[in-house]
């Protein structure tokens, strides 16, 4: 579904951050990319979603190299994207939130999808409430809501537990569960908690200095998999 090859991006201030990164990720499928911070898994992210360019490699989504497209023309084909902080727009209500995560989807049309409040029923009951009102998890639901309005078919997450009480981070991973076995959704994200790892994501890939260094490791011992926190997680 996604597969990136010898993937090099960074930024013009600071240099190159990553360096011939590959990683593929199965349709259907939900990776955790893991590393310790500054490693590359945000602008790993950034750039599969065509907010940073890259310099030299492939992203291929379903066999379509889209490296060279703008975030918009992504964002049209398919990608979606929830980053660190969430980052909704404070001053339109929940509604609004939904509406403009459809304007990407060609075809687009006004209005809330019946079935996004059906999966985060607390957006149901603030319809009409300012975002920025909202606590740090219920923000986090609508910023993956807003996301799924425009019907992506890869969905990237940036540290979605991040400032979250564990109660919310375990219903928002059971709820990525649910959406992916009844989409088809496919999920990267990159994350710091491995209880949600645990919980949610079928496989772990570990990042190192810009380069994808192990993958397709079983999601469900990271917790304990204390040889690779140490060599990759601790500081």
């Amino acid at each position: 579904m996604l597969d990136i090859k010898d993937l090099c991006a960074g930024y013009p201030s600071g240099g190159r951050v990553l360096e011939n990164l590959s990683l593929s990720v199965p349709q259907g499928a939900i990776v955790a990319v893991l590393g310790r911070n500054g490693m590359g898994k945000t602008t790993l992210l950034r750039t599969i979603c065509g907010l940073i360019r890259s310099s030299d490699g492939e992203i291929r989504l379903n066999g379509t190299d889209i490296a060279g497209k703008h975030a918009y023309q992504r964002a049209r084909l398919g990608v979606g994207f929830v980053p660190q902080g969430r980052e909704v727009f404070e001053e339109f209500t929940v509604a609004e939130n939904l509406t403009a995560g459809r304007i990407a989807k060609p075809g687009f049309s006004a209005g809330v999808p019946a079935h996004l409040l059906e999966m985060f029923p607390i957006l149901a009951e603030r319809a009409k409430q300012k975002a920025g009102s909202l606590s740090g998890g219920q923000q986090q639901q609508l910023a993956i809501a807003r996301a799924l309005a425009g019907e992506p078919r890869l969905l990237l997450l940036d540290e979605p537990s991040e400032g979250i009480q564990p109660s919310i981070v375990a219903d928002i991973a059971a709820k990525l569960r649910d959406i992916v076995g009844s989409t088809g959704l496919t999920v990267l994200m990159a994350e710091q908690n491995l209880e949600m790892v645990a919980a949610c994501a079928d496989t772990v890939a570990f990042i190192d200095h810009g380069a994808i260094k192990e993958s397709g490791i079983d999601a469900a011992g990271i917790r304990s998999d204390h040889e690779r926190h140490a060599k990759y997680l601790s500081i």
